[in-house]
């Protein structure tokens, strides 16, 4: 008879273990999905932040080789206005020395 309740005692304690890692499982599940609940809408903000991020990178980017594009176009304006500024120089020195030249000659002429 003490086997029996000996062997009796050994089922429903087994029963119990059993029984409580079942609840254990079940509230463990209940906590996953609970945070899953809370973790994913920040997962997929933060997923189409980066997605926006990027394009925005890109864009960045583009405007960037844009800008470099038009600094060496605005530098070759700049050199290119320089010259004909000293090539403007050049011709105008001429002209006032024959107008001077004339001027001279004219005075002592006439």
């Amino acid at each position: 008879m003490t086997l029996l309740l000996g062997g009796l005692a050994l089922v429903v304690s087994l029963v119990a273990v059993w029984l409580a890692a079942d609840v254990q499982r079940s509230i463990s599940n209940k906590n996953t999905d609970l945070l899953k609940s809370q973790i994913n809408p920040i997962k997929e903000a933060i997923k189409s932040d980066r997605i926006e991020n990027e394009k925005l990178r890109k864009e960045v980017d583009k405007s960037r080789d844009i800008i470099e594009s038009l600094d060496e176009k605005v530098k070759y304006l700049e050199d290119t206005i320089n010259l004909i500024e000293a090539d403007m120089k050049v011709l105008k020195q001429p002209v006032r020395a024959k107008a001077q030249g004339k001027a001279v000659a004219t005075g002592t002429n006439g």
